[in-house]
């Protein structure tokens, strides 16, 4: 988060750096689980706090989750049509246990 002394909090660009963070995991020689969990142990909590800090809106959470999505469907390769509650739930309830940015950033 980059703060500025005359405008306050500048608001990253979310959406490309979580791109760029999906590339690179996207690139890596790893094994589809291991994409899936570097993006939710690293990737996905350090854009929670940016997110978090910079204020962003709803809108913006649900096109953020909508990317993670899309990631670990084609990574896994899941059809597009495979429940998102697959990926939300927990994994010992038998899901992925990805964090939905939308319902956890107030």
């Amino acid at each position: 988060v980059k703060v500025n002394p005359w405008i306050g909090i500048s608001k990253p660009d979310l959406t490309d750096q979580l791109r760029t963070w999906i590339t690179r995991i996207d690139e890596a020689p790893l094994k589809p689980s291991q994409k899936v969990a570097i993006l939710n142990q690293h990737a996905v909590p350090r854009l929670m706090y940016l997110a978090d800090h910079a204020q962003c809106k709803q809108n913006t959470l649900n096109a953020l989750d909508s990317e993670v999505r899309k990631a670990i469907k084609l990574w896994l390769r899941l059809p597009a049509s495979t429940c998102n509650g697959l990926l939300y739930a927990r994994a010992k309830d038998g899901g992925l246990g990805a964090l939905r940015l939308a319902k956890l950033i107030p």
